[in-house]
């Protein structure tokens, strides 16, 4: 006798238990092909009392164990298709048939019943496995909302025992983060719609407050009321913390922490659209560090950096709870607030911010005075969004910015028309250059050695429609908009024609000077000659030429300044250093540079009588000039009480209106003649 299951396709069947002659045996597997198993398909029971063999002569399981008899009995067991048989095999004819089916039939209602009851037991087992071995915490309370099961997951998040929670309410997770009325709302919708699902935090044993999703479904009785609650959740943290990273990175600046461009124009546009009073718009104040390119030049970009971090700091020391302050890029800030109503607290808070940067700052044992450029706009109700008071604050600061720094502008109607007028000698200017209607003028520079003007600075200048418009206007255009080249290309060739026609006039001693920025020097190592190529193309020799360099392009070492300096040199051109002493340079860059001239800024000899601090830079320039065997330039010079202290102090070529404006080329022309004649 055995019980057997049937393999899903009725193919074989595998015994669950064997017996043979009273004693169980090895469990084994068998074809149903050619077996009373077809006759079973569509009965109840199948009882051959004699000759099984023969009527089954290929069932090589009857054959084998010579039956005569057999009785087969299909059950069904967890399912309404015949999955389960029962067979006896008889060695010897049976002759109560109607006795035997009815012991077997209701044997089998027992086998049924017992398997029946395995099945069950076996998936229960695999359904508490499955729950208490699952990564999400399980929690099952009853009607009263008291805790009867928990699964290891739970204790594994929660960190409490079955025990510290078995027979308490679950508000016992409670994390203090959520108000009444988030649970009244979650219980309304487990008792209208039997399910809540959401983000919630609860709370740890270790009082640890954490992020979960967290679903509760409710189970009813036979009278349709709530019997149980059961809740799965998993800890979230996880996920949290990348969504928030993710955050951070689209919103913050990664070097400051502070918020970024995008979220700032965020929390204005809320504010613009919140507010309902003109007067309680608030306003926006942008800022950048004067010279702040030179800092990481001359020292390197880590520090740059750290400056930058410990700058952020102290202006969030100055802000509100509900102020922003926004890193834009590089070393351009933002602030706003929505409290600021008129010009005067605008003034008062960009004053406060100013103080900010009175004291130096310690970077890496280095103490380092910054100013800053500001700009600022009030916002208005007829402002349509953050982008168009973001465009006014630029605008002062733009303002700002070309004042030479450490200034502040807010936004007025002067400046928009200032603004308007830019855009109007953006493409004036383009054209201009493109028609090389650029004017050049030069300005003598005198050798009291010689007692004669031994070099003539070239210096660009714009008539535009009627309008000389000053080159603090026009080069910054020039620079910004991509047309410096252009235009320093322009200010060579005529500085080549000038020498040209001094030698037709017996002047050949002449050294013309010619400012070069640091946006005209070639990108490609192949340009580098550019610059030689020109002069020599009007048949002109090098030694005639001086370039002369702000001080910052010392420190920015960008390209191939270096090379196209040294190569200017080997040619015989001389190389010069303006304005010296208001930027960031140090000794180590003027002697890689080994520049022929250091020029002292007219700031320090406007202030020569008035700032011992100034006369005391001057001194020390010209001293530092002479030990590293540079000649000195000094400019800006209008009187002769000045002349005479520089010429005293040792500085060898003087320049200024004192000695002569910068004159067009005819005029120039004249002058020489006449100085030459005169002290040749």
């Amino acid at each position: 006798m055995f019980i057997a299951r049937i393999s899903d396709d009725e193919k074989t069947y595998t015994s669950v238990v064997a017996v043979e002659n009273g004693k169980q045996i090895d469990n084994f597997s068998y074809a149903l092909e050619h077996t009373p198993f077809a006759d079973l398909k569509n009965a109840t029971v199948v009882c051959i009392k004699d000759s099984v063999q023969t009527l089954y002569p290929q069932d090589t399981l009857i054959t084998n164990m010579d039956s005569q008899g057999y009785l087969g009995i299909p059950l069904c067991i967890g399912s309404d298709k015949k999955n389960v048989l029962l067979v006896a095999l008889y060695q010897t004819p049976f002759k109560e048939i109607e006795e035997v089916e009815a012991l077997c039939v209701l044997f089998a209602s027992y086998i049924e019943k017992e398997l029946l009851q395995q099945e069950y037991l076996t998936a229960l087992k695999l359904s508490h496995s499955i729950v208490q071995n699952n990564k999400e915490g399980i929690i099952v309370c009853d009607k009263f909302n008291r805790v009867i099961y928990t699964n290891q997951a739970f204790s594994q998040i929660t960190q409490y025992s079955r025990d510290d929670i078995y027979g308490n309410n679950p508000s016992m997770l409670k994390s203090g983060k959520h108000d009444e009325l988030f649970y009244r709302n979650m219980y309304h919708q487990l008792h209208t719609v039997g399910k809540w699902q959401g983000e919630i935090y609860n709370k740890r044993k270790n009082g640890e407050v954490y992020p979960q999703y967290l679903t509760i479904n409710t189970l009813l009785d036979g009278s349709s009321q709530v019997s149980h609650y059961i809740a799965q959740f998993s800890d979230i943290t996880p996920e949290k913390a990348a969504e928030q990273a993710m955050f951070n990175k689209a919103n913050f600046d990664q070097l400051t922490q502070l918020v970024n461009r995008s979220y700032l124009l965020d929390c204005i546009n809320s504010q613009l659209l919140a507010s309902t009073d003109a007067d309680a718009s608030g306003a926006l104040i942008l800022f950048d560090i004067d010279s702040f390119r030179n800092v990481n030049y001359v020292f390197d970009q880590q520090f740059g950096n750290l400056l930058l971090v410990e700058i952020a700091k102290r202006v969030l020391e100055i802000t509100d709870s509900n102020e922003t302050v926004a890193r834009l890029s590089a070393d351009n800030f933002a602030f706003y607030s929505p409290e600021i109503h008129s010009r005067e607290q605008l003034e008062h808070k960009i004053s406060q911010l100013c103080c900010t940067f009175e004291q130096p700052f310690d970077i890496r044992d280095t103490s380092i005075s910054c100013t800053i450029s500001v700009g600022a706009a009030l916002a208005t109700l007829d402002l349509a969004d953050a982008e168009s008071l973001l465009i006014k604050a630029e605008q002062a600061h733009c303002r700002a910015k070309r004042r030479n720094g450490h200034s502040h502008q807010i936004h007025d109607q002067s400046i928009e028309a200032d603004f308007n007028r830019l855009n109007r000698l953006i493409p004036e200017l383009k054209q201009a250059i493109a028609n090389e209607e650029i004017d050049v003028h030069f300005q003598p520079i005198f050798c009291h050695k010689h007692n004669q003007f031994t070099k003539v600075e070239a210096l660009a200048r714009w008539q535009n429609n009627g309008e000389w418009v000053s080159p603090a206007e026009f080069i910054p255009i020039a620079e910004k908009y991509g047309l410096i080249k252009s235009l320093g290309d322009i200010v060579l060739k005529k500085s080549c024609l000038l020498l040209n026609r001094l030698a037709q006039h017996d002047i050949n001693e002449i050294v013309v000077t010619v400012n070069r920025s640091v946006y005209e020097f070639p990108l490609r190592t192949s340009e580098n000659s550019k610059w030689i190529d020109t002069i020599t193309a009007y048949r002109l020799s090098p030694e005639q030429f001086c370039f002369e360099l702000t001080e910052s392009i010392l420190a920015t070492e960008q390209g191939n300044t270096l090379e196209v300096l040294k190569l200017v040199q080997r040619n015989g051109s001389q190389v010069a250093i303006d304005d010296f002493g208001t930027g960031y340079s140090s000794l180590s860059y003027l002697r890689k540079f080994n520049a022929d001239y250091l020029k002292i800024d007219q700031s320090f000899i406007r202030e020569l009588f008035d700032s011992q601090e100034s006369a005391q830079l001057v001194q020390t320039i010209i001293s530092m000039a002479q030990a590293m065997n540079m000649a000195t330039i000094a400019e800006g010079i209008e009187t002769q009480e000045q002349a005479d202290y520089l010429i005293q102090n040792g500085v060898n070529l003087l320049q200024g209106y004192f000695y002569s404006k910068p004159l067009p080329e005819s005029s120039l022309i004249s002058l020489l003649t006449n100085s030459c004649g005169e002290t040749c």
